[in-house]
């Protein structure tokens, strides 16, 4: 139920992509997602882009805003890489079989990593 005067606002992921500042592409590994104050879990890393990226197994939902770090490998070429960023979270949504499903956007990215990532999606 909503309070008198205020709209419920269904999110779902079809809108999200819409918003979207670049095209992603699929990247499925392992990465380590640390949160403020520290408390860190491992997630799967579902897609990423020029600007931000997808996660999956989150033991639990996160506010929208909250700021994160996120660290994962990934090959572009022959070369492995170690991306290691902090992000805001855009959106985070429970899943029936996933945990929490949520999307970051990179909020301090350095030119390395900002060219490994315009390498491998393409841009």
């Amino acid at each position: 139920m909503t309070a008198p005067g205020s709209r419920r606002q269904n999110i779902n992921e079809r809108d999200i992509v819409d918003k979207r500042q670049s095209q992603r592409k699929d990247l499925r590994v392992k990465a380590v997602l640390t949160m403020e104050g520290g408390m860190r879990m491992t997630v799967k890393t579902t897609d990423v882009g020029r600007f931000g990226m997808g996660l999956t197994g989150l033991l639990r939902q996160l506010d929208v805003g909250h700021e994160v770090r996120v660290a994962f490998e990934m090959a572009v070429g022959s070369k492995l890489h170690q991306i290691d960023v902090s992000a805001r979270v855009s959106h985070c949504m429970s899943t029936p079989t996933e945990g929490y499903r949520a999307g970051v956007q990179f909020t301090d990215l350095n030119s390395d990593c900002a060219a490994v990532l315009s390498q491998y999606v393409g841009n």
